[in-house]
């Protein structure tokens, strides 16, 4: 069998490992689990699961419509985010063509373009965040430029755009290049000039803002991501998108889980505090890390960060190395409660002090 070239540029996708009786702190989960509203609807659906789900996902997308302050008709949803971002890659990346993001970012932006037969164009970043002027140069140097993934907060720095930079960064891209704003940890900012991409959607016909249920509502088990954007390109999408995409547990367990304030709050209040203590705690060990937007902090520890991962790892928690975005010294770990931070010191202390390292300073 003869495979289409374009799968040699393709990698596998490494998720955050699972061990078994290890904290796994590797994925971005939600340390207190699921909502709780959603895990009650989700009891009481185990005799439904016979009969096909909704596959518009009516209720949902017009609950998301609602509290978003948009229509029906702008809202799609997926099987997780990305395959949101497979569906714009296939409805506008033809062969040759370029789709522009960051060079430390979510890899599935190179997969969905790569898998069409696009090319892929990496910007440098400027101290962990995207930079929109290399963004922008990108685009205007590419004629083929079909497409720009921008994650914000990124994924893995933690570091965020603020509204102004975004606003000029879709003023620059012409009208004709696609915009998929990734907000997947969006719920987690609190810097007073951070965006809010569902807000601009209708002053940008070339803008499609993604969400998802992973992080916030702890359903990352379901996989239930939604996309934000003008009729025009959620028309586009639906042509790409694939029958009953959405499955029907998800779908309720989502609506329950948007109304859950309660559970939304408490995630929010146990992640800032975990973010800064762990700013203080790498502090004063002199370990440098990106300040993060998010529900996980990345950190530099100036030495290959695999088998670093692999000492920690063996002390009870498994973390995730950056080798496979391009940060090859540093880790990421999940903001968990203050006993999982707990756990992660521990086992973070240990594998440092196995080999010797110099000071380092904050980054960022």
């Amino acid at each position: 069998m003869v495979s289409r070239e374009a799968l040699s540029r393709l990698h596998e996708y490494v998720p955050g490992e699972r061990r078994p009786g290890v904290l796994k702190l590797s994925s971005n989960e939600n340390p207190l689990g699921s909502a709780p509203s959603a895990v009650a609807a989700i009891q009481s659906l185990a005799t439904t699961v016979s009969i096909y789900p909704d596959g518009g996902a009516t209720r949902l997308r017009a609950a998301l419509a609602e509290r978003h302050g948009v229509t029906q008709q702008q809202v799609i949803t997926g099987n997780g985010s990305d395959e949101i971002m497979v569906m714009a890659a296939a409805a506008v990346v033809n062969p040759g063509d370029v789709a522009v993001t960051a060079e430390h970012t979510f890899s599935v932006y190179g997969f969905a373009t790569n898998l069409f037969d696009g090319r892929v164009v990496s910007t440098p970043m400027t101290d962990g965040r995207h930079n929109v002027d290399h963004f922008l140069s990108a685009v205007a140097a590419e004629p083929s430029a079909r497409v720009v993934f921008f994650c914000n907060p990124n994924n893995p720095t933690g570091t965020y755009v603020s509204e102004s930079e975004i606003l000029r960064l879709l003023d620059g891209v012409p009208p004709h290049v696609l915009v998929v704003l990734d907000e997947a940890y969006c719920e987690y900012m609190d810097a007073p000039d951070a965006p809010d991409g569902a807000r601009l959607v209708d002053r940008y016909p070339n803008l499609l803002v993604l969400r998802t249920f992973s992080k916030i509502y702890g359903l990352a088990g379901l996989r239930v991501g939604y996309g934000i954007a003008q009729e025009p390109i959620i028309s586009l999408l639906e042509k790409t998108r694939m029958p009953f995409n959405t499955n029907l547990v998800a779908q309720e367990a989502a609506l329950a889980a948007l109304d859950d304030e309660k559970f939304v709050e408490r995630s929010l209040r146990i992640n800032r505090a975990g973010r800064e203590r762990l700013f203080r705690e790498m502090d004063a060990r002199g370990f440098g890390y990106y300040p993060t937007q998010a529900n996980f902090l990345c950190i530099h520890v100036d030495q290959a960060s695999k088998p670093f991962c692999e000492r920690v790892a063996s002390n009870g928690v498994t973390i995730r190395p950056l080798t496979s975005f391009g940060l090859p010294d540093w880790i990421r770990v999940t903001i968990g409660t203050d006993e999982q931070i707990d756990r992660f010191l521990i086992a973070f202390d240990a594998a440092a002090s196995e080999l010797p390292r110099r000071a380092h300073a904050t980054a960022g």
